[in-house]
């Protein structure tokens, strides 16, 4: 069973004074970011946080609860109508996680072949080109030279 519009609706309310919250509807469900982490999510209209010990601290009684069946337990927020609470907690399980990885882009050339890599831009000509590079530096003069050597 997925979580109502009211209730998405409802929590994303409480958090909107915290700067940089987003969320995400991901299966029926949404998930909660704050600068970019993963804080925690709405399911099944429950408000769940990752949790951290920052987290337990805050809300000592709290429930553990499973997001869906087969997942980590997550920590039930009860006080959702506490918009100062709701503040400090996001910010404290938060500042406990680690920052996301820059994931690789794919880019597809052709007939099925692909290259995956670190994404940086390179200045061609007055042009900005997007270009994927795996293992190989821009030098100048418009040719690109892997650890090799080799000029590709």
């Amino acid at each position: 069973m997925g979580s109502s519009k009211a209730y998405f609706a409802f929590i994303l309310e409480q958090l909107s004074e915290v700067d940089e919250i987003s969320a995400r509807a991901m299966m029926g469900e949404s998930i909660i970011y704050y600068r970019g982490k993963i804080i925690g999510g709405i399911y099944d209209d429950r408000f769940l946080v990752k949790p951290t010990k920052s987290a337990a601290a805050m809300m000592p009684n709290a429930p553990m609860a499973q997001p869906y069946e087969g997942a980590k337990a997550m920590l039930l927020v009860d006080d959702v109508e506490n918009r100062a609470f709701l503040r400090e907690l996001v910010d404290a399980v938060a500042s406990e996680l680690p920052t996301p990885k820059k994931r690789n882009q794919k880019v597809t050339f052709g007939k099925g072949k692909s290259l995956t890599g670190p994404s940086r831009r390179i200045e061609n000509g007055g042009d900005i080109v997007k270009k994927i590079i795996v293992n190989a530096q821009w030098q100048g003069g418009g040719d690109l030279v892997t650890d090799a050597g080799a000029n590709e």
